[in-house]
């Protein structure tokens, strides 16, 4: 036998409650996972960037204002290329857009990898550029204007 219960003012209540502490819940877990795109987003806006990484806002040939990052690792060690993967699942999951084709020009790196995502008047990229004489291997995260 199952027996309804009435709604009730508390009732509503709880229910208000709970789905408003789910929606706090559910920004708080959104904001938490764009937080480095955030961050460099205010590189540009002359504020400090992702923790982690050495950053500078820059001035682009047509006068546009981006931002760079990195962060330096040991020679093509595996968690570079893994940070590089979760900042592409970052990208591409806070910023509306579409991926870039590959570009094949390099500033003459041993390896290269680079990855951009078009948003509105934005361009996000990621790469991983190893320098065998530095014996380093580098992570880029780049924020620039979208000129097309």
């Amino acid at each position: 036998m199952v027996f309804a219960t009435p709604k009730t003012k508390r009732t509503r209540t709880s229910r208000i409650a709970v789905l408003t502490a789910a929606s706090l819940i559910a920004s708080s877990v959104a904001s938490a996972a764009c937080g480095t795109l955030d961050a460099l987003d205010d590189v540009v806006e002359k504020r400090a960037g992702p923790q982690g990484w050495n950053c500078s806002g820059i001035l682009t040939l047509s006068g546009a204002d981006g931002a760079v990052c990195y962060q330096a690792f040991d020679f093509r060690d595996a968690a570079a290329n893994e940070l590089a993967q979760v900042i592409w699942g970052e990208i591409k999951e806070c910023r509306d857009g579409s991926a870039m084709p590959q570009d094949a020009q390099v500033n003459h790196p041993d390896s290269y990898d680079l990855r951009a995502w078009t948003s509105g008047d934005r361009i996000y990229s990621v790469s991983v550029k190893d320098k065998g004489a530095l014996r380093k291997t580098f992570v880029f995260l780049r924020r620039m204007p979208n000129t097309n």
